[in-house]
């Protein structure tokens, strides 16, 4: 799910985001007319099957919070070692 310019993405409590993906959620300022900040709420769980390089909540210069109900699984092979939770760039604000 991508939010930009602006947007909010979000995955409702006791809903789930199951994806083989690089990225569940991701949230972008954008450019042109209309940037601004985005944000990018998990209030349920975010499971990604990726088996290498996924990554759950990715934001760019923008917000992402995992709520007290938010959950994010990770693949759990072996081969999973880049897997990454939440990554934020360019001014991002990251909230557990």
């Amino acid at each position: 799910m991508v939010g930009t310019k602006g947007s909010t993405v979000k995955v409702n409590n006791g809903k789930n985001l199951t994806t083989g993906t690089n990225v569940g959620l991701i949230a972008t300022k954008g450019s042109g007319t209309g940037a601004a900040s985005s944000i990018a709420i998990n209030d349920g769980l975010i499971k990604s099957t990726r088996v290498s390089k996924g990554i759950a909540i990715y934001t760019n210069d923008s917000t992402a919070t995992n709520s007290a109900t938010g959950s994010i699984l990770m693949d759990g092979s072996l081969n999973n070692t880049l897997a990454v939770g939440m990554l934020g760039e360019n001014n991002s604000t990251l909230t557990k």
